[in-house]
Order: C-alpha cells, then structure tokens, then sequence
C-alpha cells in the first residue's frame, strides 16, 4: 500500500484546499494499487499532530503560496527528522513560479510545476524525478470533482457559519490566465497562459452537488477572473436560471477590462451577489508599467454598471509600486 498525505500548510485564510481535494480525487480514481491518502490543514490541525500524522507516509505533498512556504518547510523539516525516507513533494504557486530556489531547499525532494494531479499521480507510481512538470489538462471536464470530505469542508463551512452566518463553498469553473500582470506569479504560473473553462453543465453539476452535500447559502468561484469568455459566462448564468438555482448568491473576481453592462445585468439575474475587481492603482502610468490591462474608464464603467444592477463590489489594490529612473508619478 501506499501512503500518501497532503498538507494545506498554515495560512490566515481558511478556504478549502480546492488543490489538495482534486489532487486526491484524481489520484483516487487512477492509480491501481493499494492507497491510502489523508489530509492535514495548518489552519485546523496543529504541528505536532501533522507531523505525528505524515511520519508513517511514504509521500508527503506540500500546496504552497509563498506565505505558506516557512511553515510547509518547517512541517518537512519535522518529518524529515523522524522518518528521512519520507518522500516530500512541493506545489502550487510558490514552487511553480520559484522551481530551482524550492528545490534547493534540504527539506524538498521533489517540486512539481504546475498542475499537480497527473503529476502526483506519476509519483505515486514511482516517479522520483526531483523536477517534475506535467502537460495541462487540455479537457477540465475529464477531472473527477475535488474530495470534498477528505480535505473536510465541513471545517471551513463551520467558520464561514460562524463568522459570517452563511455556509460558503468554493469551486473553479477554469484554469489559466491570458494576462500578463508583472506583480502576479499566480495561476499564469500554475496553470499556463491558457485559459480552459470547464463546460457549464459541468460546473452546474458540481454546484448542485455541493449544494445537496453541504447545504450551502453563498458560492465563491475561485478563478482569477470569472469572465475570460463572456460567451460562457452568459451561458452560465442562462443554464444556471435554468436549472432553477438564481436563489444561491455567489461572487467571483471579474477583470475591469472585458465586462460589460448587458453581462452584469445577467449576472445580477443569476444570483451575483458581488463582484471582486482588481484595480491595482489610481495612477494611469502604474497600470500601464505593470500591464494590468484595464484603464480608470474601464475600472469606472465597472463600479458604476454594478452599482445599476444591485451588485456589490470590492476593488483590491497594491502598494509600493517602484516608479521607474527618470519618470513622476501621475
């Protein structure tokens, strides 16, 4: 048998492990052998009780941003003294876009850039590669939907329960990004410069299971901007009207830039409860030194569209941007 343990490491933010949970789910449904797999979270499980959990495994895999590198590297330094055999593996965002500096790391045997689950798969059966980085899904509809129950979302809908009197889930409708943000080493990195959306049946089936599994009031999306394709995202809020579910609110980060006010009207009419939009800045010549795409016109159209169709909106913005030699700041 094989034994395998994912670790969310510690992090201020308590969403589910969308990562962890289709790494599991896939591997689940693939590999022929024996198999067990568990999952830790650093916001839940303490230090001592992943680490106590994770020395009898023969694979530990790491899903890491970069605030959560000190803690997976002190989580795999603790295993590491217990049980040296201990293969440790290291994803997500940070690895992926920091290859050779993770894998210098003593605590790292193996990185994996990019997409984790036919990576982890191929390690589970044996590959030992100390770099490796598989081809990207081309067809997301072929992923079996993320092990909800293994990476145990009914903690998360606890606190989100708790603390703002809704259950909430995740879910991602796609994988990619076609912008090219200096400051962001995020989902271009993990995921290409490619966006791939799942069908919206696809989507809409997952939604409703999450619904009838955890009876949930509020859906994030997960992706970096929901509205890559507008045709899809006006086949979505059309299906998901369809279907009967306009009663569940979500939310979902947008990109200023491609919206418009026709979609957010649909969006509005399918359950959009507030949108997530990155503005970044108030100076022209910053948005343009760091090829964010959008214009204060588009930011503008954005809030004042929203506003019209009883949306709700947050803008996320950056601070110390270098202003290059010679130029002010306008």
């Amino acid at each position: 048998m094989v034994k395998v343990t994912l670790v969310r490491p510690h992090f201020f933010s308590i969403w589910e492990s969308l990562a962890c949970g289709y790494i599991a789910s896939y591997v689940k449904k693939h590999y022929q052998g024996d198999l067990e797999i568990k999952f830790y979270d650093g916001y839940f499980d303490s230090f001592e009780d992943i680490v106590k959990g994770s020395v009898d495994s023969d694979i530990v895999g790491f899903s890491c941003t970069s605030p959560q590198m000190l803690s997976a590297i002190a989580l795999a330094q603790g295993i590491k003294e217990k049980n040296p055999d201990v293969l440790t593996v290291f994803g997500g965002h940070h690895p992926s876009s920091l290859p050779e500096e993770t894998l210098a790391l003593p605590q790292v045997d193996t990185v994996v850039v990019g997409e984790g689950e036919k990576a982890m798969l191929d390690i589970v059966e044996g590959a030992r590669q100390r770099l490796i980085h598989r081809p990207y899904f081309q067809n997301l509809d072929e992923l079996p939907f993320p092990d909800r129950k293994l990476i145990r979302q009914d903690r998360t809908i606890g606190i989100t329960e708790k603390n703002d009197g809704e259950r909430i889930a995740s879910i991602l409708s796609g994988r990619g990004c076609p912008y090219h943000c200096i400051f962001c080493t995020g989902d271009r990195d993990v995921f290409g410069p490619m966006v791939r959306k799942r069908t919206v049946n696809n989507v809409l089936d997952e939604i409703e299971q999450v619904i009838s599994d955890w009876q949930i009031d509020f859906l994030k999306f997960a992706d970096a901007e929901l509205n890559t394709s507008l045709e899809w995202l006006n086949l979505f809020c059309s299906e998901k009207i369809y279907r009967g579910l306009d009663y569940l609110d979500f939310g979902c980060n947008i990109h200023a830039a491609n919206m418009n006010l026709k979609t957010l009207e649909y969006m509005g009419e399918a359950g959009c409860r507030e949108i997530w939009v990155g503005v970044e800045s108030g100076s022209p010549r910053i948005l343009e030194e760091i090829h964010k795409g959008i214009t204060m016109k588009h930011v503008e159209n954005v809030f004042r569209w929203a506003k019209q169709c009883g949306i709700r909106t947050r803008a996320y913005f950056l601070t110390g941007f270098p202003v290059k030699p010679g130029k002010t700041l306008t």
